[in-house]
């Protein structure tokens, strides 16, 4: 009896699971990003998307926002203090306000939408601490 029981049991789960597999939508598309297509580097570290729908994708050469249609490259720029420091990115975050977190191998960034620009971080307040880049970069598992 219980061998039948747990028969019974199988089928059941498999006949669920092939009604919720069929429910799926089937006009699902993906289209690839190459840098034929804009992309600063094929060698991909990172994608978010964010709040307003952009695609951020961080490269081993410069940080890509794709918006459905085109490419927007962001690249160091030594002669602006206000730009990345590096050109590989390694790891994005948006926090609740919006700003994207650009980390890089000893270097974070907090990127305005706004003002399109990138504030370097060295430290942050958090709780009333000061946590400070190499602290962070540690914690989030980024040397």
């Amino acid at each position: 009896m219980k061998r039948r029981s747990f028969f019974v049991f199988i089928i059941i789960c498999l006949l669920i699971q092939q009604r919720h597999a069929k429910g799926q939508p089937s006009n699902l598309s993906f289209d690839h990003l190459t840098m034929a297509d804009g992309l600063s580097d094929d060698r991909i570290q990172c994608i978010l998307q964010d709040q307003r729908g952009f695609i951020w994708i961080g490269t081993g050469n410069g940080l890509n926002r794709y918006d459905g249609h085109e490419v927007k490259k962001y690249f160091a720029n030594p002669f602006d203090s206000l730009s990345l420091q590096l050109n590989e990115v390694v790891q994005l975050i948006e926090d609740s306000a919006g700003y994207i977190w650009v980390f890089q191998n000893g270097a974070i960034h907090r990127f305005d939408p706004k003002t399109e620009r990138f504030e370097p971080m060295d430290s942050l307040m958090l709780n009333g601490a000061f946590i400070w880049r190499k602290d962070l970069s540690e914690a989030m598992g980024i040397e």
